[in-house]
């Protein structure tokens, strides 16, 4: 497994856990990350993980264009 694969994989985990307890802010800064890491890496399970993350936490904040972007991201 690569280091971006690795990197990837542990910032996805830590957005889901920052998001279950409720630090969406968090939760967010670590999801984005990965998805660029991601992207960089040409990591597309990871990426559909990272979009899934943003779009679940941009619709708890109500803001449902962002949500919607990441949601038509990861159904792609």
């Amino acid at each position: 497994i690569s280091n971006k694969r690795s990197l990837a994989i542990t910032l996805n985990n830590l957005a889901r856990t920052y998001e279950n307890i409720g630090e969406a802010d968090s939760a967010l800064t670590h999801a984005q990350r990965a998805l660029l890491i991601a992207k960089d890496g040409g990591l597309l399970s990871d990426m559909v993980e990272a979009n899934k993350i943003l779009s679940n936490l941009f619709a708890s904040k109500k803001n449902y264009d962002e949500a919607y972007h990441y949601f038509q991201e990861y159904s792609r």
